[in-house]
């Protein structure tokens, strides 16, 4: 059995101390990237005793339909594309 479950890059903070599976480079910034380290730190207690593997996937860029609700906090692929379809470029 696998749990594969989305962690975040935000757990890293600002990537000043690399991007690294290591406490040290784990400063998250705001609520939603100190959640996800929450999260993983659980994991990381529980998998001693785990029976099955669990892997985290913490993205970087995730894009969707119908992110304009973020506004600023949308993705990078979220603005570009509407930068690229007001001004033709990005």
């Amino acid at each position: 059995t696998r749990l594969l479950y989305a962690s975040s890059a935000a757990t890293y903070g600002d990537g000043a101390r690399g991007f690294r599976e290591q406490p040290a480079c784990e400063r998250p910034l705001n609520v939603y990237g100190y959640s996800k380290l929450l999260f993983d730190q659980v994991v990381r207690r529980a998998l001693p005793g785990a029976r099955s593997q669990v892997i985290g996937f913490r993205y970087f860029n995730v894009y969707g339909a119908r992110e304009q609700h973020k506004e600023r906090m949308a993705s990078v692929a979220f603005h570009h594309f509407n930068q690229f379809r007001g001004d033709g470029k990005v």
